[in-house]
């Protein structure tokens, strides 16, 4: 008879099996934790950007505001200062500065819709390239487009161009994109 007070070895390694396995469920435990809060960070991240006006947005939206504010002060004392029998006509008068005020918000938002594209063949591609030849004086069908890409921000563009026949003459042109167009805002020549 054994009176060994020791555990047997399959007992020892039950309980070695057994703490393992608690330490497996916990790492793994921690880790769906650590990835659930990861992705809902990210969620939280997205719907805030989504949300929140970006500062250029802020600005835009000030300068209009304040636009709106100096137009609706002028008429209400052009206003002031005439007098009308006729009602009708004060409701055309407001009408009429709804519809400038619409059309300054509509301007507004086109040039902040504008998205430059890089992308050859593109009608925004096409525009850039048209306003880089008449900045030049070298024909598109003559012209060699060396790189086209950002300028510095969002409507400005940077390219390098030469004619076919003079590759070595390499013309680096600046654009901006205002009211709806491409136009070059400077035009560095080829030493010679």
């Amino acid at each position: 008879m054994r009176t060994d007070k020791s555990p047997s070895r399959s007992s020892r390694h039950k309980r070695t099996s057994d703490r393992a396995l608690k330490w497996s469920i916990s790492i793994v435990s921690i880790l769906i934790l650590a990835v659930g809060c990861i992705f809902v960070a990210m969620l939280l991240k997205t719907s805030s950007e989504e949300a929140a006006p970006t500062h250029q947005q802020v600005n835009d939206k000030h300068i209009s505001s304040n636009n709106k504010d100096t137009k609706n002060d002028s008429s209400s004392k052009n206003d002031d200062n005439r007098v009308s029998n006729n009602p009708d006509e004060s409701t055309i008068n407001s009408s009429d500065t709804t519809n400038e005020e619409s059309n300054e918000e509509t301007n507004d938002k086109s040039s902040e819709e504008h998205v430059t594209s890089y992308d050859e063949g593109t009608a925004d591609w096409n525009a850039q390239i048209k306003a880089m030849s008449e900045a030049t004086g070298i024909p598109e069908s003559n012209m060699t487009v060396y790189w086209l890409g950002n300028g510095g921000g969002p409507n400005s563009s940077l390219g390098r161009v030469a004619p076919k026949d003079a590759p070595s003459q390499k013309y680096v042109v600046h654009l901006e994109y205002k009211k709806g167009k491409w136009e070059a805002e400077s035009v560095k020549k080829p030493s010679e």
